[in-house]
């Protein structure tokens, strides 16, 4: 092959490397777009899914992003976390949050060198970005499971026209 042949072969590369490039890039972007419209469909169904009023026994450790509401000057805030067993009820959803209230928390106490669970309903209520509620619930199984049998259900009745 001449010198000639083999820079002409190279020009060829480069030019067909650009385009593929290119092709990488903008697939990138759609699989972007397609993310976000992925985790905005799904926070539509999460926020339908969760009913005003119902009750969630957590089964796993709930470690909640949320700012106490009805907080008095002075007054320590309780903290957002809940453990197995704590019950929470959804109470209001906003646009980019669910409150929820503490319905049952149990909370270990040392008395004496031994500890001890103590059951409260403290009925604190906290707003909680929908996402982070979703994010923290859908480690649950047992809830993830019920949550994505709602999810095909409810679009394959959309698809029927239902």
């Amino acid at each position: 092959m001449r010198i000639t042949e083999i820079q002409n072969k190279i020009f060829e590369n480069n030019l067909l490397i650009k385009g593929l490039q290119s092709q990488v890039a903008e697939l990138s972007r759609e699989n972007s777009r397609l993310a976000d419209q992925r985790e905005q469909k799904t926070i539509n169904h999460f926020k339908d899914y969760i009913q005003i009023d119902s009750e969630h026994q957590s089964n796993t450790w709930l470690n909640l992003n949320g700012v106490q509401i009805g907080l008095k000057p002075g007054e320590t805030p309780a903290s957002s976390s809940f453990r197995p067993g704590d019950v929470i009820k959804f109470i209001k959803k906003n646009a980019k949050s669910i409150v929820v209230q503490c319905v049952t928390k149990v909370n270990t106490k040392n008395i004496n060198g031994v500890r001890q669970d103590e059951v409260t309903h403290p009925n604190t209520i906290f707003r909680v970005p929908t996402i982070n509620l979703y994010e923290v619930m859908s480690r649950d199984p047992q809830f993830s499971q019920a949550f994505k049998t709602y999810v095909i259900r409810k679009e394959s009745l959309e698809l029927l026209g239902l």
